[in-house]
């Protein structure tokens, strides 16, 4: 069966193969699995959006650059997306990779497609370390990167 449609929602809930169309060229195909854990356009991330942020907070002060009250210039905002099976602590995962590298979760979602947890988390961090907590998140299979503000 093949459907049209412009609601992602009705992707989200009944479909297990996409194929995502923009100008009438194939942006990105695959399982909604692989999609939503590897969004590659603006559109695959329309399928489970990044949860919102209105600003981005400050550090705690001993992560300060320069220890003042005012919102760290070099705070960056990384969206951060993983899926996750049944038995399998992804998430936890995570986690724990970024809060051992001094990120904090700033929001997240979380939502079931089909058998698999999607996991959405926008993770508050050093500048001068988002490279590298972005390259550790993906060794471990995370889509991880800088949410344009």
């Amino acid at each position: 069966v093949v459907i049209i449609t412009h609601e992602m929602s009705v992707v989200r809930e009944i479909c297990d193969f996409v194929t995502l169309l923009g100008h009438g060229k194939v942006l990105q195909t695959g399982t909604l699995e692989e999609v939503v854990a590897d969004p590659a356009t603006p559109l695959a991330r329309e399928l489970v959006p990044m949860p919102v942020v209105e600003t981005v907070p400050a550090l705690p002060s001993h992560q300060r650059s320069h220890g003042s009250d005012a919102v760290d210039p070099g705070v960056v905002l990384l969206d951060v997306v993983f899926t996750s099976h049944p038995g399998v602590p992804t998430g936890a995962t995570v986690l724990r990779l970024a809060s051992s590298m001094g990120a904090d979760i700033t929001a997240g979602t979380f939502e079931s497609l089909g058998s698999v947890q999607v996991g959405r988390l926008a993770l508050t961090v050093p500048a001068y370390h988002a490279d590298k907590i972005i390259e550790q998140l993906r060794k471990n299979d995370v889509h991880a990167e800088v949410r344009d503000q």
